[in-house]
């Protein structure tokens, strides 16, 4: 398992070349029991009755939701978080340019910068 995260975790970024540096960090946390009970639940979550379940949910908190996507995620692709947009009352859609399903990775200054306005406009 941990062989495979290696193997596709640089897939799921904009800048495989960049992520080579930090691999290890990405990987190590899964490297025992628990942190693989906690990756294959993270996995099961990837299901679509999942984020329908998500968005049932989240449409009942009545409270604002902010949505940040990477617009070349291949893991769970732009579709569903304007999915989520469309379900989510009060919803706010953020599209990272260029950046993958590790959107930390690949834009961290862009989701702080969203991060930081959605809440100050709170």
């Amino acid at each position: 398992m941990i062989n495979d995260l290696r193997a596709t975790l640089p897939h799921a970024t904009a800048n495989p070349k960049d992520f080579a540096n930090v691999l290890n960090s990405y990987v190590e946390p899964w490297n025992n029991e628990l942190g693989k009970e906690i990756l294959f639940q993270h996995v099961r979550n990837l299901v679509p009755y999942y984020l329908n379940s998500v968005s049932s949910d989240l449409r009942t908190l009545g409270r604002p939701t902010l949505i940040i996507w990477g617009e070349k995620d291949e893991q769970i692709p732009v579709k569903y978080a304007e999915r989520l947009h469309r379900e989510i009352p009060q919803s706010e859609l953020i599209i990272l340019p260029g950046a993958g399903h590790l959107s930390l990775f690949d834009a961290p200054d862009a989701i702080a910068s969203a991060l930081k306005n959605f809440i100050t406009n709170r």
